[in-house]
């Protein structure tokens, strides 16, 4: 089960998806941006917060789509990636496969929020890398 903090201690909006069990922040999900949208900004219904996340999420891929950059100032960018034709393997059989060319969708986080993220204390790896 998951909560939205709506303020803390000092009365600064946090707008973050809280785990009930555990306590700690969660992934956060579509509907969970919605809900975090209407805590913090009351004059919007949640209705009005799910069309603002749609259209943003639309846009940017609206964007890629005719193979455009959508760029978000002090968040990042969004972009593709060329990935050539090769050949890679069926897991279950072991047989050759050819693997179309193709663009995958890339993000790449601006440096303001690489630098919140790093200086931030809550910052764990997923996993280590050895």
């Amino acid at each position: 089960m998951k909560r939205i903090l709506s303020h803390n201690e000092a009365g600064r909006d946090l707008g973050m998806v809280v785990d009930n069990k555990t306590d700690k922040m969660t992934s956060m999900t579509r509907s969970d941006i919605i809900a975090t949208l209407a805590v913090r900004f009351p004059h919007l219904t949640p209705k009005d917060a799910a069309i603002s996340v749609k259209e943003i999420l639309d846009a940017i891929g609206h964007s890629l789509a005719k193979g455009d950059r959508f760029e978000i100032r002090g968040f990042g960018s969004f972009g593709l990636n060329y990935h050539p034709a090769r050949t890679g393997r069926n897991p279950k059989s072991g047989e050759a496969v050819l693997v179309a060319p193709k663009y995958v969708p890339h993000f790449k986080a601006g440096k303001a929020m690489r630098e919140r993220v790093g200086a931030s204390d809550q910052a764990k790896p997923i996993r280590q890398i050895a």
